[in-house]
């Protein structure tokens, strides 16, 4: 994550990432990134259903 943080902002760096290490692990423990500051969401690469209904 530091590697992203620190390249140039020039769009040619993303990263990929789930939701522990942008949420939970910065509420757990101490972090070298502020997830609200340092990274900005450029997609959603997926979800997940949990209840087979609402497919149909």
């Amino acid at each position: 994550m530091d590697a992203v943080k620190t390249a140039a902002p020039d769009g040619y760096t993303l990263m990929t990432v789930a939701l522990p290490q942008m949420a939970i692990l910065p509420a757990l423990s101490k972090v070298k990134y502020d997830p609200l500051i340092d990274y900005a969401p450029v997609s959603n690469v997926g979800s997940v259903i949990s209840n087979p209904r609402l497919l149909f």
